[in-house]
């Protein structure tokens, strides 16, 4: 049972950032999938390293729009991208020094994503990131 559900009230109407959004559900539902197998098992470690992967190439083409669009809340929008991803690497850090990752990490980046997309990336203008050039094309 997924427990990062996608669904149509974290569409941005940005295909790269939907996309990309998507994919951190997928990859969270993954992860959250080989914990309940084996928390200590080397899946877990790549999964990680998937969703760090995915995480910082999806906070670099979001704050090339928030940029682009001169957010206004642009600091504090890194703050917790920069948070995220520190969490992360805490984690693999962990899991690569023996410990265990429980099921409670997946459920904290299901919510983590579902808010930021909902209350933070809509509210900060999701819909609104209009650069000029779509980045990365």
């Amino acid at each position: 049972m997924a427990i990062a559900s996608w669904n149509s009230r974290f569409l941005t109407g940005i295909e790269i950032i939907d996309c990309q959004h998507e994919a951190l559900f997928e990859t969270v539902n993954t992860l959250a999938d080989a914990v309940k197998l084996n928390n200590a098992s080397p899946r877990v470690a790549g999964y990680l390293e998937v969703l760090a992967r995915q995480t910082q190439e999806h906070f670099t083409t979001e704050e090339l729009f928030l940029t682009e669009s001169r957010n206004r809340q642009l600091r504090s929008h890194l703050e917790e991208h920069r948070a995220l991803h520190a969490k992360l690497l805490e984690l693999q850090t962990k899991h690569a020094q023996g410990g265990l990752v429980s099921a409670d990490v997946a459920l904290f980046f299901a919510e983590w994503f579902a808010h930021h997309i909902a209350e933070v990336d809509m509210v900060n203008g999701g819909t609104n990131w209009k650069p000029g050039a779509t980045p990365g094309a």
